[in-house]
């Protein structure tokens, strides 16, 4: 395994100048690379669901006790083949919307190393190679963000994007430290299975508010979801990448390995339900007002990015399947939905929604592609998105605290169909915008992959008691510590929750309805500009570059007798 991820970054590195001689041709071929990972761990699925193990340990620092250690198990199979699974269709669709081959190979080689960065995170299972994955991953996706580096709002969103999530990396650092001197051990798979009750409550509650910051930050929880809207000056492909399958998604991977180690904690319960009830509200309410796409978008992933981390923290049997399903539905409708709109975007030059309408005539196969994406993040039977929206719902009105939420789940779940409706409806669909310049038909490099996924969400819901044997259950077994042989059906009859189901849609009709008619609405409610994620993200780096700043000079005198002076003390003490 650690060859392989050694062949990724290698590859990565020779992209820019494998591009000279692969000219229109990097973006497909480098599309082997995943597809090729994609084959390989596809085909451990069997072995890993009869409970079989596979891990590579290869020393590093002897003297330390540190070692490059490697495991592949049902968890980490599920993120590994969502990571490689939606990268097939991204060097691909990157190239279609770069202006050169030395851009497309730049663009693709940084594509690859951030890939590789997400699989050694999925992968690891000693912390110190965990965390050097984990901050593999917030140097990457910094290259990635700022990749129109001549555009100031590009370098103000790499920068906030490295400044939260490097901040929320080092006390992820802090963390496992304090947890590894507790347990006694720096395997994750040996300290998830030792007990820190010996441990003071206060901690406990350090390590776990320690690790908990790491895991917000990274995916975007609020209140340090401000770096994700912003980061939408990335390219499409680099922000579909992001939202589906990798970066975001490490947060999630994190509480969800941690979960046997805090899961019987009430302050687990409590802080999780608590943090993911917010950002699911405050993500889908931004999501509904937004105007441009990939606002929209950023806004969406927040909402259910907060929803996965609610059922975390509930952690029961069902909410652990349920948010196995809804991380691999959300992966399959938002990448599309990303698609679509960059390549509304490359060929019109705006995204603002209020400009859009009648492109379906003109893109057909994308218009189709963000129909059945949309369908499936609205959850209409027979999606996958239908079955997690029935997973969730049941999750949460068997709960102790059921009517709370219940009604907070509803609530961002109507304001997630009506956002898809938005995607979906206002930019495919009505008469054509005359003052908009006529667009060109997206070329197969664009619209293959959204087409691709948008009827892999379809399928799968109809195959979900495979889904659920070969994928889902293992990685929930790995989770929860126990066997997991649970069945999953696409239909249960007419249940109450299937008439929740059926409200959540109608309700979300009814407010996209009511913001159509009356658009002024989606302007009445705006976040100040001060406290707006963009000027948010100013803000960090005036405070950063005033801090280091102050730092050097205080540091960096220039007088030798100052530095002397350090020097003596230091030797004295």
């Amino acid at each position: 395994m650690f060859s392989a991820l050694l062949g990724i970054f290698a590859l990565a590195l020779l992209a820019p100048v494998a591009s000279r001689w692969l000219g229109e041709w990097t973006g497909w071929v480098y599309s082997l690379l995943p597809l090729g990972m994609l084959i390989h761990f596809a085909s451990h699925l069997s072995a890993i669901q009869r409970g079989t193990v596979f891990a590579s340990h290869t020393d590093w620092l002897d003297s330390l006790d540190l070692a490059i250690s490697l495991r592949l198990d049902g968890l980490s199979l599920l993120f590994c083949m969502l990571i490689t699974g939606i990268g097939v269709f991204v060097p691909v669709y990157a190239q279609a919307h770069t202006s050169s081959t030395s851009e497309t190979g730049r663009l693709v080689g940084q594509l690859m190393a951030f890939m590789g960065a997400m699989l050694g995170l999925v992968l690891s299972d000693n912390l110190f190679c965990l965390y050097v994955f984990w901050e593999l991953t917030t140097l990457t996706s910094f290259f990635l963000i700022g990749f129109n580096h001549q555009q100031p709002a590009a370098r103000t969103a790499a920068l906030t994007s490295l400044i939260i999530t490097s901040l929320g990396g080092l006390a992820m650092l802090a963390g496992l430290l304090l947890l590894a001197s507790t347990t006694g051990s720096y395997e994750l798979s040996i300290l998830t299975t030792l007990s820190t009750a010996d441990n003071s409550a206060a901690l406990n509650a350090a390590i776990f508010g320690l690790l908990l910051v790491g895991a917000m930050t990274k995916s975007a929880q609020f209140p340090f979801h401000i770096w994700l809207p912003a980061a939408m000056q990335a390219p499409t492909a680099v922000s579909a990448y992001l939202h589906s399958a990798t970066m975001v998604k490490a947060g999630i991977y994190l509480l969800a390995r941690l979960l046997p180690v805090f899961g019987n904690s009430e302050v687990w319960l409590v802080a999780l339900t608590t943090i993911g009830s917010v950002t699911m509200i405050v993500g889908g309410t931004q999501a509904l007002f937004a105007n441009d796409l990939k606002r929209v978008l950023a806004f969406a992933t927040i909402a259910v990015l907060g929803m996965l981390v609610m059922l975390i923290g509930i952690g029961t049997e069902t909410a652990i399947l349920a948010m196995f399903i809804t991380l691999v539905a959300h992966a399959l409708y938002k990448a599309p939905l990303f698609f679509a709109a960059g390549a509304i975007d490359h060929a019109l030059h705006t995204r603002q929604l209020n400009q859009l309408s009648g492109l379906g005539r003109h893109m057909p196969f994308m218009a189709s592609a963000s129909l059945l994406a949309a369908v499936s993040m609205m959850g209409v039977i027979p999606t996958i998105g239908f079955v997690s929206k029935e997973l969730v719902y049941e999750v949460v009105r068997n709960n102790p605290w059921a009517i709370a939420l219940t009604s907070l789940t509803v609530t961002a779940n109507v304001l997630l169909v009506a956002v898809a409706l938005r995607l979906a409806v206002i930019p495919f669909f009505g008469r054509t915008n005359e003052d908009l310049p006529q667009p060109t038909r997206s070329s197969i490099a664009e619209w293959q992959g959204p087409l691709v996924l948008g009827i892999s969400g379809v399928l799968l819901g109809l195959v979900t008691p495979e889904l659920t044997a070969r994928l889902i259950n293992p990685a929930a077994t790995n989770v929860l510590g126990r066997t997991i042989g649970e069945s999953v059906k696409l239909w249960h009859g007419f249940t109450s929750t299937f008439m929740l189901s059926l409200l959540t849609l109608a309700l979300g009709m009814a407010v996209f309805g009511i913001c159509q008619r009356r658009p002024s609405m989606l302007g009445a409610i705006r976040l100040p500009t001060a406290i707006s994620p963009t000027r948010i993200g100013s803000y960090l780096g005036i405070g950063v570059k005033q801090l280091s700043r102050v730092t050097v000079f205080a540091l960096q005198s220039g007088y030798l007798r100052h530095y002397l002076s350090v020097i003596l003390l230091t030797i004295i003490v």
